[in-house]
């Protein structure tokens, strides 16, 4: 998908915010030591992450739920090959998975949950067997999505973003919540009249 981003822009912010989520990555369930991952050098990343960390494998234990979503360059990448006429889409897009993760950070904290946005290319899911599960989301061409794992079961990885309410149902039925509390409603369809941060992931200068 993201290598035919220019073929695909037209349906882009539609697609990333529909149900259509079910595939799962190729997964390899192993005990061994990680491959060494290629790095990438970057001139300009995010200013809140480390370049180092660009190159690093996210590990993931316990329970927990991780936003998953390209970083800085490559948004800046995708946003130059969509083209202006649709910047808009695409930043407001990226604004409201981020505000989402954060979001749902703050509330499945008073569950014991530990969640973070991410923006690794390669996460270790470590199992309290003592078994992995890996998800490169480079390999599996994907821009956006949310890996939600107890440490007990299979792990649980989605592409694209959800509505608060569908991703509410689905941590409630994963980590067995009877009651997750108050979900906020979607703030993502916003008028095109309304600024949105400069700031954003997205944004570049000229």
């Amino acid at each position: 998908m993201y290598q035919h981003l220019n073929l695909i822009a037209p349906a882009l912010f539609i697609l990333l915010f529909t149900n259509c989520r079910e595939s799962q990555p190729k997964k390899e369930v192993v005990d061994e030591k990680p491959l060494i991952v290629d790095t990438l050098s970057f001139e300009h990343v995010e200013k809140n992450l480390a370049e180092e960390q660009q190159s690093k494998i996210y590990k993931i234990e316990k329970k927990a739920l991780v936003f998953f979503m390209i970083d800085r360059q490559e948004a800046k990448k995708m946003a130059h090959e969509l083209g202006d006429s649709y910047r808009w889409e695409t930043d407001a897009l990226f604004k409201g998975f981020i505000d989402q993760s954060q979001a749902f950070g703050k509330l499945i904290k008073k569950h014991n949950i530990h969640s973070e946005l991410a923006h690794n290319k390669v996460f270790q899911i470590i199992l309290n067997n003592g078994s992995s599960v890996y998800f490169d989301r480079v390999k599996e061409d994907q821009i956006m999505g949310e890996i939600l794992t107890d440490g007990k079961k299979e792990p649980l990885i989605r592409y694209g973003m959800y509505t608060s309410r569908e991703l509410a149902n689905l941590i409630q039925e994963f980590f067995e919540i009877e009651n997750l509390g108050y979900v906020s409603p979607d703030t993502l369809e916003l008028k095109k009249e309304e600024n949105l941060e400069i700031d954003s992931v997205v944004s570049f200068d000229n």
